[in-house]
């Protein structure tokens, strides 16, 4: 199961404007390998993050600093995929599994605990350190 993620939001840079993916290369037992893309399909090992698995539910523990996030908000969009066959984007809508599919992907949006931007999509909160709030469009 691989986790693409646009750390930047900007469609221009990375893969398809995916700057990371996460498990692209077989991990060990409880670590898998980060990537960043630093052209189109070619990717660059920057380390490892941590995972497990618990049944059907796989979890990943990804520092700020690796996303280049220290001292930003998080506005990520991620998607998860398995089993892809081919290095083309086109390839969500053929092959394995693509959450959310085709070209769709998901939304975390960090915000401070103040904001009151309305958000027109169903949300999640959690509260994070510092008084920071989490909100992850479903």
């Amino acid at each position: 199961m691989r986790l693409f993620i646009n750390a930047d939001r900007v469609y221009k840079t990375g893969w398809e404007g995916y700057d990371f993916v996460i498990n692209r290369v077989f991990p060990t037992e409880n670590k898998a390998v980060i990537e960043k893309s630093i052209s189109g399909w070619e990717w660059k090992n920057i380390g490892t993050v941590n995972y497990t698995v618990s049944g059907n539910e796989m979890m990943i523990s990804i520092s700020r600093g690796m996303l280049g996030l220290n001292d930003k908000l998080i506005d990520i969009e991620f998607k998860w995929n398995d089993n892809m066959q081919n290095e083309g984007v086109m390839d969500f809508y053929t092959n394995g599994d693509t959450a959310p599919i085709g070209r769709y992907a998901y939304r975390h949006t960090e915000t401070t605990e103040n904001d009151t931007t309305p958000v027109n999509e169903p949300v999640t909160v959690t509260q994070l350190k510092r008084n920071q709030y989490s909100k992850s469009v479903i």
